[in-house]
C-alpha cells in the first residue's frame, strides 16, 4: 500500500490494520538450497502462522507456528501427529520467512511448485494461543479484541484430532455445542464439551475435559480468526441446487470452505493460483484444478455453485479481504 493510502487510512480493515501487512498468499518454486521469501508480513516481531503446501505432487500441509521458538517444526493439518520430528529449518522473519539449504521434497524441492499462506497476529484479524490442559473447564484468554469466529486447536503434545469451532456451525444455531475436524472429511458432530457449552467472548473462549483440546498436561495450540465486515469474515450459507451469490461487502482473495452437515473435505481457494485451482486441507494431495469452478471470486463476494450448491447442505467457509 503506498504512502498516500496508509495517510488517508485507505486500505485499512478492522482496528486500522491494512490487509497486506496482515496476510499473503505467495507462490514460490523449490531449490533445494536456501532462499528467502519476501511478502512483507512480519511474522518474526509480531507473530502468527506460516502455512505451506506443495502444489505439483503429494504431500502434507505444513504449519510453522510462532508458538514454537525454533520455528522450524511444524503441525499438519491432515494428520492427527503432534509436532513433527524433523525439522525443516523453516524461519519467520520481519519480511516473510527464509528456508535454509532443505531439500525436503515438503517445503523446498528443486522443480517443484508452493504456495504458502501467512497470517500475522493482529487484533480483530488473527491469534496464535498455547495453553495447558487442565483436564477440567477452563476459559483461555486471548488477544484477538473481537469473538472469534472460528478456533482450530490442536494437541501438539500427542496425536489428537485438530478441533474447530465455527460460528456457522448448525447453521449459527449454538454452534458452540458442535466441533468439526480439519484433519477429516466429516460433518460437524455435537460435541457440546469441546466447547464447555460455551460461546466465545471477545477476551477468552472455552474448553471442556475433551482430551483433543484438554487433556491433563497436554499441550495444545489455538488459531484465532476473527469475523467482522471489514477485513475478514468466518459466515455460512445454504445450498439451493443453483447458484449461491455470498455477499461480503468486498473481494475475497482468500477462502477456506467446507460443507457442514455433510462429508466433505476443507477446500483452499486463493486469487494466485487462478481460478478454479484449490487445495484440501485434510489431505495430502496435489493441486486440483476445476475447468468450471464451483467457487468464483466476485467483487463483493464468491459465487458459490456445484458441490457448493447443493440443496439441503449447509456450507461453512473463512473468507479474506482482497487489497484494495
Amino acid at each position: 500500500m503506498s504512502n498516500l493510502a496508509m495517510m488517508m487510512g485507505l486500505g485499512s480493515g478492522a482496528g486500522g490494520v491494512a490487509v497486506a501487512d496482515v496476510f499473503s498468499t505467495y507462490l514460490y518454486d523449490g531449490n533445494s538450497s536456501s532462499q528467502t521469501i519476501t511478502n512483507g508480513i512480519d511474522l518474526a516481531g509480531e507473530g502468527g502462522l506460516l502455512w505451506i503446501k506443495k502444489r505439483s505432487g503429494t504431500s502434507s500441509h505444513f504449519l510453522f507456528g510462532s508458538d514454537r521458538s525454533a520455528n522450524n517444526t511444524a503441525l499438519l493439518s491432515n494428520t492427527t501427529l503432534a509436532y513433527y520430528g524433523t525439522s525443516y529449518s523453516v524461519s519467520h522473519s520481519s519480511t516473510g520467512f527464509d528456508i535454509s539449504s532443505t531439500t525436503s521434497g515438503d517445503v523446498n524441492e528443486s522443480g517443484q511448485n508452493y504456495v504458502s499462506w501467512t497470517f500475522r497476529k493482529a487484533p480483530k484479524f488473527f491469534d496464535v494461543v498455547t495453553y495447558t490442559g487442565t483436564g477440567s473447564a477452563q476459559t483461555i484468554s486471548h488477544n484477538l479484541g473481537s469473538v472469534p469466529g472460528c478456533i482450530i486447536v490442536k494437541c501438539t503434545s500427542n496425536a489428537r484430532d485438530w478441533y474447530v469451532y465455527h460460528r456457522g456451525s448448525n447453521n449459527g444455531t449454538n454452534p458452540e455445542q458442535y466441533k468439526l475436524n480439519l484433519n477429516s472429511t466429516a460433518a460437524a458432530a455435537t460435541e457440546a464439551d469441546a466447547w464447555n457449552n460455551t460461546a466465545p467472548t471477545s477476551s477468552v473462549f472455552t474448553v471442556g475435559s475433551v482430551g483433543n483440546v484438554n487433556g491433563s498436561g497436554f499441550t495444545y495450540v489455538a488459531y484465532l480468526f476473527a469475523h467482522n465486515e471489514d477485513l475478514i469474515q468466518c459466515g455460512s450459507f445454504s445450498g439451493n441446487d443453483a447458484t449461491v451469490n455470498v455477499d461480503l461487502g468486498w473481494q475475497p482473495q482468500f477462502i477456506i470452505v467446507k460443507n457442514s452437515n455433510n462429508t466433505m473435505n476443507w477446500h483452499m481457494y486463493d486469487n494466485e493460483r487462478g481460478a478454479g485451482a484449490y487445495l484440501l486441507a485434510d489431505s495430502s494431495g496435489q493441486e486440483f484444478t476445476d475447468s468450471s469452478p464451483d467457487i468464483v471470486f466476485n467483487s463483493t463476494g464468491f459465487d458459490a455453485s456445484g458441490n457448493f450448491g447443493i440443496g439441503g447442505r449447509d456450507y461453512i467457509y473463512i473468507a479474506i479481504k482482497a487489497e484494495d
